[in-house]
């Protein structure tokens, strides 16, 4: 259960057309939508954000979704950790490849395109924010301007979707129940080695 209940019914065009969205593109109205719809003005400012985003393409969905899933092991927010395995298992990432992101460094399973949005990913993640630049060369290199601001802006995005739905409390919605575990992050796993 949440630190704050969420809106059941919505109330209002903004709440309604919120609320559609979520069920079109999710199959649900997830739960830090229903907590954000009781501040209706905070919700007309995200919500455009997220579907304005979603026609972003010019990273690979499979790429971005990695990326995500990633940034929420490392917040370690169980809504976010649900929600993005299964993205990334819609989006064709094998439970093998998922299961080896906290430690990716490490495996073979993943491009260099990858490892180079990962390493990005993670420095914009942990604290103190700290950007090392030859691994933005390196993104330079292979990825056009746009693409790194879109893939900045995904993984900033990330960042306050896990740290909001982290410190109001909001668990799994279930979209994963079964289908593969919890995965660590990226510390937890290597303390246990």
């Amino acid at each position: 259960m949440p630190r704050i209940n969420g809106v059941e019914k919505p109330q209002g065009l903004l709440q309604r057309i919120a609320f559609w969205f979520s069920k079109r593109y999710l199959g649900r109205v997830v739960t830090p939508l229903r907590v954000m719809a009781r501040h209706p003005r905070v919700l007309a400012a995200y919500a455009p954000l997220e579907r304005k985003l979603l026609a972003a393409n010019t990273l690979p969905e499979e790429l971005k979704h990695l990326v995500v899933l990633r940034v929420a092991q490392l917040i370690e927010c169980p809504f976010c950790v649900d929600i993005g395995t299964s993205l990334n298992l819609q989006a064709g990432a094998s439970a093998e490849k998922i299961k080896a992101l906290p430690v990716w460094q490490q495996s073979p399973l993943f491009s260099e395109a990858e490892r180079l949005c990962l390493e990005f990913a993670e420095a914009m993640t942990r604290l103190p924010l700290q950007i090392d630049e030859a691994n933005f060369a390196q993104l330079r290199a292979r990825f056009s301007d746009v693409q790194i601001i879109e893939l900045a802006e995904f993984v900033a995005l990330e960042n306050k979707r896990s740290r909001f739905n982290h410190a109001l409390g909001i668990k799994s919605d279930g979209f994963t129940d079964g289908a593969l575990c919890y995965i660590p992050p990226a510390h937890a796993v290597q303390a246990a080695a």
